[in-house]
């Protein structure tokens, strides 16, 4: 039970060390300063200097590695190590690193691994020790939620990560393609919950399903900083869908296989 609590902490953690290597790789190609028109980053606005944001990225890597550590001494499970490697690995290699993913396409990809299958199968994996294709399904629904969250900021800053030869998807194919893509995801999460439907799962993710189409128009209606709302949204979307995949899961067993 502890080792599977403990693996919020670790990707809470391990969220915090991709979000500061994020931030020190941003400042130093000049994607933070290039007509900003995100969130207030805290290398790039002064915030925080480049020093103690690295010694940060230390600190918190430590940090993610030692709790890690204690899930696979909880759990038993050894293999574990090469899993949390892994997880470090891309959390630096995200935006840092000889070929930086979220600089070469590729950002959306490592969101769909590392927040969808590897958070949410890696979980599973530490509190019953097996892996199922539902539990995979769900976490596809989970990643492709947090792929539209990157999908929306790629969008809106594509003409400052265009200057500063930063070649998201955005970059590369056009940004037309990414409201697209975004819809295609909201549907594409409705399939990955098909093991599980039946007339109340279609009522508890109703309301997610609207919450996000709605978004997607605006996301194709809006431009520049007015995007900031539509992305502040979407990551309340994926909470939205965790807290209606948490309540399809228990009334599926409790209801339907008690």
């Amino acid at each position: 039970m502890w080792a599977g609590v403990l693996c919020f902490f670790v990707a809470l953690i391990g969220q915090c060390f991709c979000n500061v290597v994020n931030d020190i790789a941003d400042f130093k190609s000049g994607a933070d300063q290039v007509e900003r028109k995100g969130f207030e980053r805290i290398v790039a606005s002064g915030i925080v200097s480049l020093k103690i944001a690295r010694r940060a990225a230390i600190l918190l890597a430590i940090f993610t590695a030692l709790t890690g550590a204690l899930v696979v001494f909880l759990s038993g499970n050894l293999w574990l190590l090469l899993l949390g490697l892994f997880v470090l690995l891309g959390a630096y290699a995200y935006s840092a690193g000889p070929f930086p993913l979220a600089y070469n396409s590729l950002g959306e990809v490592a969101v769909f691994i590392f927040y969808g299958l590897v958070a949410t199968m890696g979980t599973y994996y530490v509190a019953t020790s097996m892996i199922t294709r539902n539990i995979f399904l769900l976490g596809a629904a989970m990643g492709l939620a947090s792929v539209n969250i990157l999908l929306i900021n790629n969008y809106r800053d594509a003409e400052s990560d265009r200057k500063v030869g930063k070649k998201t998807i955005a970059v590369r194919f056009g940004e037309d393609l990414l409201p697209q893509l975004y819809t295609t995801n909201i549907l594409l999460i409705l399939l990955c919950i098909i093991p599980y439907y039946n007339w109340l799962t279609l009522l508890l993710i109703i309301p997610f399903f609207i919450f996000e189409m709605r978004l997607s128009k605006d996301m194709k209606r809006e431009k520049g900083n007015a995007l900031n709302r539509v992305l502040a949204k979407t990551a309340k979307g994926v909470l939205i869908l965790a807290i209606s995949l948490i309540l399809i899961l228990l009334a599926h067993h409790l209801i339907f296989f008690k």
